[in-house]
């Protein structure tokens, strides 16, 4: 008997799914390579990769991790010349299923439609986001089928979805596009009227000709270097600010400031600038003005929101002194003149991109002067702890500049 229930318990014990694993997957961006290290308890990493797989383009800079149409995890790749689609298993396996390739796409940001079929990707070079479908899978079928095109000077942009909006922050400005209910992109015309971000429209200008540039829905000028954006809600009315309205941080490289500004309806508010002539006979050009701002801090390669019981934290990696920066968002939205708390300096860190664990509070940030990624703590206001209490092995001449965390359904391995 007492062997028969040994066997029933052991039978169940087995019959039990596997717990839900993470996986961290970082580039090794000088080898054309993506390796993936497994996330254990309280957010360690290990040492070591478990997954390694080539990247067919040169210089992968950026990773992505959604979900498909169907519900399966998708990790996109920017690199050099194209966009790689790989299907995330369930031990965090990667199988390439497409590419999107263009001869100098030279993307840096990618974001996905409300609907999971389209791919939103930034073509630095051409100056425009295009509108790649994907199938049920996630992997990119046909040519693009929108397109929205800034101007050619208008340098990296970086791309955010909230809800039926496309927020895009090049150089100078951050616009607003609208998303269709199928995912395609829209600008308006010189009355406000929507107009469908064609293809046609997205193409070199002939010679003397002026270059086509879509008009947004929304935009706001004014700014230098314009690198990262973040949404948060408000919780906390004021005067200025009413409870509930999402809250758009703006990192302006240039200007080494985090900008605040609350958002009527996801748009600016008023939408556009406007210009008048005042008594002086001077134009003046009004729009919507921050409600709050940091001093000058340093600059970073990426700004990150963290929510941790209930507190929310805006996480700053810089390059120049291998830094990680937090920043305690109180809840009207407003930010400190200064980080609230950073990590130790380490100047070979040269830290670039990262992502935010949540749930175990941690915030990995990758450091390619070191070959490795490391791992801070957050306390439960968000705050960055000094030291990295967890990071990988170096990878020699890896290079490792972008991260992205991933659940898989089973057990990392």
């Amino acid at each position: 008997m007492r062997l028969l229930t040994a066997a029933l318990l052991g039978g169940l014990l087995i019959a039990q799914p596997a717990r839900a694993g993470k996986i961290l997957y970082v580039t090794a961006a000088r080898q054309q390579r993506i390796d993936g290290f497994c996330i254990r308890g309280q957010g360690n990493l290990d040492a070591d990769p478990s997954r390694q797989e080539a990247t067919a383009g040169d210089d992968p800079r950026r990773l992505f991790v959604t979900t498909s149409a169907s519900g399966a995890p998708v990790l996109y790749v920017a690199e050099a010349d194209r966009v790689e689609a790989f299907a995330i298993q369930d031990n965090g396996q990667l199988i390439k299923i497409g590419a999107v390739e263009r001869k100098k796409m030279n993307s840096v940001s990618i974001e996905i439609s409300p609907n999971k079929q389209i791919l939103y990707i930034d073509e630095v070079n051409d100056g425009r986001i295009i509108a790649q479908p994907l199938d049920a899978h996630g992997a990119p079928t046909g040519d693009f089928t929108s397109c929205v095109q800034l101007p050619i000077n208008s340098g990296r942009h970086n791309l955010l979805v909230r809800g039926v909006l496309l927020y895009v922050a090049s150089f100078a400005q951050v616009s607003i596009f609208g998303i269709d209910v199928g995912g395609n992109l829209f600008g308006v015309d010189a009355d406000g009227i929507p107009v469908a971000g064609s293809p046609s429209l997205c193409v070199p200008p002939e010679p003397n000709q002026d270059r086509y540039n879509t008009t947004p829905i929304s935009i706001r000028k004014g700014f230098n270097g314009t690198r990262n954006l973040v949404i948060a809600p408000n919780t906390a009315a004021t005067d200025t600010v009413p409870a509930g309205a999402d809250i758009l941080y703006v990192d302006s490289f240039g200007y080494k400031r985090i900008v605040a500004f609350a958002l009527k309806d996801g748009l600016f508010d008023p939408p556009n600038p406007t210009t008048t002539v005042n008594k002086k006979n001077k134009q003046v050009t009004k729009q919507q003005p921050f409600f709050s701002r940091t001093a000058e801090i340093r600059q970073y390669q990426e700004v990150l929101l963290a929510q941790i019981e209930g507190n929310l934290s805006l996480i700053g990696t810089n390059f120049f002194r291998g830094r990680v920066d937090s920043f305690s968002v109180k809840a009207d939205g407003t930010l400190p003149k200064q980080p609230t708390q950073t990590s130790e300096e380490n100047l070979r860190a040269t830290n670039v991109f990262g992502a935010v664990d949540n749930e175990n509070k941690v915030v990995y940030a990758a450091a390619p002067g070191l070959d490795r990624v490391q791992a801070f703590r957050l306390n439960d206001r968000g705050l960055v702890g000094q030291l990295p209490f967890s990071e990988t092995s170096p990878i020699a001449a890896s290079f490792s500049n972008a991260v992205a965390i991933a659940l898989v359904p089973g057990a990392c391995n």
